[in-house]
C-alpha cells in the first residue's frame, strides 16, 4: 500500500484511515467524521442496489426499415435483460437487433444482425452484463424490420440501479 491508498476496513460503511500527509489526497465522496483525528474519513452510507424495469418507446417500421428504441435514465442502471415485444403478426421473428449502444459504448462484440427472438420474455440464457448507464446518458438500440410488412416494436431492460 502506498501513501496515498486507503486500507478497506469492510464492507459496511465505517471510518477509513489514509496513509499519508495530504488528506486532500483522499478519494471524492469521503468526508471526515465530526471531532475525527487528522487522516481519518468516513466512506459515505452506501447506496441500495434495485432490480428495476427501464422502458423504451415504440416503434412502427415498414418493411426493410431500420429504427431505434431509445431511453434515458435518471440514475444508474446496468443492463442485464433486455425484452423485446412486436404485437404485429409475426412478433419478433420480424425483426433483428443491429446494435446495443450506451452512450458512445457498442454492446455488440462485431457488426451484424441478432435475432430479435433472443430478446423475447421467455428467452433462455438471454442475460447481458452491459456498461452502466449513467443519468441522461442515452441507450440506443438498433432494430431492423426484416419483414415485408409495417410492424411494431417495443421493449424494456431489467437491470441493477442505485437508489
Amino acid at each position: 500500500m502506498n501513501e496515498y491508498e486507503i486500507a478497506d476496513m469492510g464492507d459496511e460503511a465505517g471510518d477509513f484511515e489514509i496513509t499519508g500527509e495530504d488528506i486532500a489526497a483522499a478519494p471524492r465522496g469521503l468526508t471526515a467524521p465530526r471531532g475525527a483525528p487528522p487522516g481519518v474519513v468516513r466512506e459515505p452510507p452506501p447506496r441500495r442496489r434495485l432490480s428495476q424495469t427501464m422502458p423504451f418507446n415504440t416503434l412502427v417500421l415498414a418493411a426493410g426499415a431500420t429504427g431505434v428504441l431509445t431511453a434515458q435514465p435518471q440514475r444508474p442502471i446496468r443492463l442485464e435483460r433486455l425484452f423485446l415485444d412486436s404485437p404485429t403478426a409475426g412478433g419478433l421473428s420480424n425483426f433483428a437487433v443491429s446494435n446495443i449502444v450506451i452512450g458512445a459504448d457498442q454492446q455488440f462484440v462485431n457488426t451484424g444482425n441478432a435475432p430479435a427472438i433472443m430478446f423475447s420474455f421467455n428467452a433462455v440464457g438471454a442475460n447481458l452484463r452491459g456498461t452502466t448507464a449513467n443519468p441522461g446518458i442515452v441507450i440506443a438500440i438498433t432494430v431492423v424490420n426484416v419483414s415485408g410488412a409495417p410492424a411494431t416494436i417495443g421493449g424494456a431492460v431489467i437491470g441493477t440501479s442505485l437508489e
